[in-house]
């Protein structure tokens, strides 16, 4: 393999009969931020535990920075700031204390940071974990993950309980890293969070990768859709003979369309069926969710 931050070569990982991952391979390049979508149940966290080691493939390999996930855990675990689904953080101790805890732990001074950390996502330090909410609870475990100035951050629904204002910070942290060099791999079910964001993105169902999307390039991603009513109804045949509809849906007068690269035959076709309202929007990942799904 090459030295990537993260590299799955036909990834399983079953319980019983049940395949939670069932041979998935990803390469994920330095710098990217990378997004893994899906729904709750598809695999995404089984996928990020087995990086982490936390559970062992049961076929497969995992490579971090070309070093075996099984082999080289605790060296591996050195380069990388890691959220999970679901933080839990000691109650008792006050936000400070229980993050020097944490850099502690990784033998790291990480004071500075700490402080630009929690400026930056508006934290109260001194006070205590137990009193918190749900979304500053989020954020202690965010800049936990990001203190150290990781190679590599995992993150798991990252933005989880953050309000919009807090969101933007995060989305602006992320870039910022990627930027100098960190790789970010983001869980997420939120599509526009990840259309956002992300250069890349694979799609999971039923622990199988059916799609990855170049989020820069792809080009179903640089298509328009047009939603549009005509005064009188036009035969989907009709649509297929122009070359910049990628796909076409055609009930009645109305028709929905996809389309890339110039439209003058367009419009000069659907000009012949009269054109009575016409609304255009990008389309999302919302739409290429649905469709593979």
């Amino acid at each position: 393999m090459n030295n990537l931050p993260i590299s799955l070569k036909e990834l399983t990982k079953s319980f019983g009969d049940f395949n939670a991952v069932d041979s998935i391979s990803l390469d994920i390049q330095e710098g990217e931020i990378y997004g893994f979508l899906g729904p709750n149940g598809a695999g995404k966290s089984t996928t990020i535990r087995a990086i982490l080691n936390f559970i062992r493939p049961t076929k497969g390999k995992i490579e971090v920075f070309s070093l075996d996930s099984v082999n080289n855990s605790t060296e591996i675990k050195k380069h990388i700031g890691y959220l999970a689904g679901s933080a839990e953080v000691y109650e008792e101790m006050r936000v400070e204390r229980a993050l020097r805890y944490f850099a502690n732990l990784k033998g790291v001074n990480c004071d500075k940071e700490i402080k630009s950390l929690s400026r930056k996502f508006k934290l109260d330090l001194t006070k205590k974990v137990g009193d918190l909410s749900k979304g500053n609870l989020q954020k202690v475990a965010l800049i936990q993950a990001f203190m150290h100035n990781p190679q590599l951050l995992i993150l798991d629904e990252p933005t989880s309980g953050l309000d919009p204002l807090m969101k933007e910070v995060f989305y602006k942290l992320i870039k910022s890293k990627a930027s100098k060099g960190a790789t970010i791999f983001l869980s997420s079910h939120d599509l526009l969070e990840v259309q956002k964001v992300c250069h890349k993105l694979a799609i999971i169902k039923d622990g199988k990768i059916i799609a990855v999307e170049d989020l820069t390039q792809n080009s179903r991603l640089n298509t328009t859709n047009y939603e549009i009513t005509l005064s009188k109804p036009i035969k989907k045949v009709e649509l297929e003979k122009v070359k910049s509809i990628v796909r076409s849906r055609v009930s009645g007068k109305k028709v929905t369309i996809a389309t890339k690269g110039d439209l003058t035959a367009l419009f000069r076709k659907l000009s012949k069926y009269g054109i009575v309202k016409i609304s255009e929007k990008k389309i999302t990942l919302e739409d290429l969710f649905l469709h593979y799904y």
